[in-house]
């Protein structure tokens, strides 16, 4: 079994009030443009086959949406970590 990931990490510009609208910070979506316009070595990402993994999902104990609302925005499925990797999300 051969299993093939592509791992892209994109940070921001800084936090908070000095760079409000950062396009790299979630749920904002410019280091997902980047990685597909220019990172991604000419690669079609199958929207079908892909999904978001989070754990900020606007939930009650939930820091943010984030990670909820930047799935949406580039039209991916979203599965909070618990219910994609079950009882192993928890440690």
């Amino acid at each position: 079994f051969c299993l093939h990931l592509q791992v892209f990490i994109a940070c921001g510009l800084g936090k908070g009030k000095t760079f409000p609208d950062d396009p790299f910070r979630k749920p904002n979506t410019g280091m997902w443009w980047l990685m597909r316009e220019h990172f991604n070595s000419g690669v079609t990402v199958d929207m079908d086959k892909s999904f978001y993994v989070g754990d900020a999902a606007g939930r009650e104990n939930d820091h943010s949406d984030a990670d909820k609302e930047f799935a949406k925005a580039i039209g991916l499925k979203f599965h909070v970590p618990e219910e994609y990797f079950g009882e192993a999300a928890n440690i």
